[in-house]
């Protein structure tokens, strides 16, 4: 796995490609670069109205991070990808180490989708998380992309090029009803710690969390509030797969 400009560069540097490969990975990189710019304004048009998915609305007060890149692997570097885009993720995130390998085991698998989509496939891949981080209420918006690659001549050089968008906000809790951002945080929680009393500890955190940022008390006991996290939506929307803008 490598940043693909770099992965790139290397190839050119080797001086055994022709210039139609050359070429080729040239527009794979552009390519992917592009879908970061495009996946980056999208994300930025859903947040300005708090759209989130199909049908959930988290407004925010502000984006406080954004990440962008590009990437080239072949099939096996599935968890390595995850586990760097996790790690870089660490620099955008204030929060505990179990919520950060549960959205790191989501971005796995926003990987492995785009890994299974068969030869010559594109695949985007979006990815949504809120979670209780310190003394705040965060939104995280991830968009994938991903090509896997057909022609012989590139297999050499690389089996799939990807692009990765990440944005963190802070959501304003003001507009937000508590069972809403439950709804979300819930299936989190419930993978990050499955121990039921500690994950009553954490949703009582969030609940005080809450009810500071937002000025409101929250009339439900623990009881309620684990059984709200019950039927979480899915974080994670698949798009359709295509047989992309390049024939490679």
């Amino acid at each position: 796995m490598s940043m693909l400009r770099d992965a790139v560069k290397a190839a050119d540097a080797s001086g055994e490609i022709s210039g139609d490969v050359k070429e080729n990975l040239t527009l794979l990189m552009e390519l992917a670069e592009s879908k970061c710019h495009e996946w980056l304004a999208n994300i930025e048009k859903d947040l300005a109205s708090g759209k989130m998915g199909d049908d959930l609305y988290i407004p925010i007060t502000r984006v406080v991070g954004r990440k962008t890149e590009s990437r080239s692997a072949v099939a096996q570097d599935v968890s390595s990808i995850a586990s760097t885009t996790a790690q870089k993720l660490a620099a955008l995130f204030g929060g505990e180490t179990p919520i950060l390998t549960t959205i790191g085991g989501l971005v796995e698998d926003a990987f492995r989708e785009i890994m299974g989509a068969g030869m010559g496939k594109e695949q985007d891949v979006e990815v949504y998380s809120v979670i209780a981080e310190d003394q705040a209420i965060v939104r995280y918006d991830f968009a994938f992309w991903g090509r896997n690659i057909n022609t012989q001549s590139l297999l050499a050089y690389m089996e799939t090029v990807s692009s990765c968008v990440v944005v963190r906000s802070a959501v304003d809790c003001k507009k937000l009803e508590f069972n809403e951002f439950l709804s979300v945080y819930g299936s989190v929680l419930s993978k990050a710690y499955p121990d039921v009393s500690q994950r009553k500890e954490k949703l009582k955190e969030a609940q005080d969390i809450y009810e500071k940022l937002s000025g409101r008390p929250v009339s439900v006991d623990i009881g309620e509030l684990q059984s709200l996290t019950a039927n979480a939506p899915s974080l994670i929307r698949v798009g359709a797969r295509s047989d992309g803008t390049l024939p490679i």
